[in-house]
């Protein structure tokens, strides 16, 4: 018995022409379309993942600041490091600020600063800056309070992403107290540094655009670094406010 095997079909062939599918340019208009569709829905998603590992990581330099802290305290009597004023010895200074000897510093420039950013003719970054402040903090302000940044000196070189409390750590400042930790009324409760709108202090949210204001960074929350040392994201809504409705948050009163 003969069996019978067609033949394939050759490149070319009128077998073959009618077979191949050619896209129409509304089938591919369609195309498009569903991928523009999905790139709306995914995009955001991205985003804000992106946003949340930048707020964990800034909380993580929270976290190393509160160990570095729990060594000055040691070493200090129990007084934390202290701002006094904008010279030399700010607390966030390379060159001799009170926690100099105490970080592991990136680089060896004697412009890189605790949480800054310093800007001449380029930019460099120091340790402890916070992931979501780039170069464009320099450039832009928005008159929201929840996303305050401005530059932290009149030159606008350097933005600091990170402040101490104002109220308690400045010395000048209007109440300076800075008393033990081990008197402080409510140490868990008591904020000793937090995001910073680039001045290197901070004191209460904002309703304008100002260097020394807290700001609300990571999607309108902000980390703060308490007296007890433990690191903590906060809520727009829940950050000190001017009128004295969170003492807590900034009230040094000794036990």
């Amino acid at each position: 018995m003969k069996h019978t095997v067609s033949n394939p079909k050759r490149p070319g062939s009128p077998e073959m022409v009618r077979d191949r599918h050619i896209f129409t340019l509304i089938e591919l208009l369609i195309v498009i379309a569903i991928i523009a569709i999905l790139a709306g829905i995914l995009l955001p998603a991205l985003n804000a993942a992106r946003e949340k590992a930048r707020t964990i990581s800034c909380l993580s330099n929270y976290m190393q600041l509160g160990k570095i802290c729990a060594i000055y305290l040691a070493d200090s009597g129990d007084h934390f490091p202290t701002y006094k004023g904008s010279g030399s010895r700010a607390w966030f200074k390379r060159s001799s600020g009170p926690l100099a000897n105490y970080v592991p510093w990136k680089t060896y420039l004697s412009t890189e600063n605790i949480g800054g950013m310093y800007h001449t003719n380029g930019y460099s970054f120091g340790i402890f800056l916070c992931p979501s402040v780039g170069p464009r903090n320099f450039h832009y302000t928005i008159p929201s309070g929840k996303f305050v940044n401005s530059a932290a000196d009149s030159a606008g070189t350097t933005f600091l992403s990170i402040g101490i409390n104002v109220r308690y750590l400045c010395v000048g400042g209007a109440p300076f107290t800075n008393a033990k930790v081990t008197q402080l009324r409510n140490p868990s409760r008591f904020a000793v540094m937090m995001e910073s709108g680039g001045g290197g202090l901070a004191d209460w949210k904002s309703s304008s655009v100002a260097g020394d204001y807290i700001s609300a960074r990571h999607g309108g929350t902000g980390n703060f670094l308490y007296a007890d040392l433990h690191g903590e994201r906060v809520a727009y809504n829940a950050f000190p406010k001017q009128d004295g409705s969170n003492p807590d948050f900034w009230n040094a009163d000794k036990n």
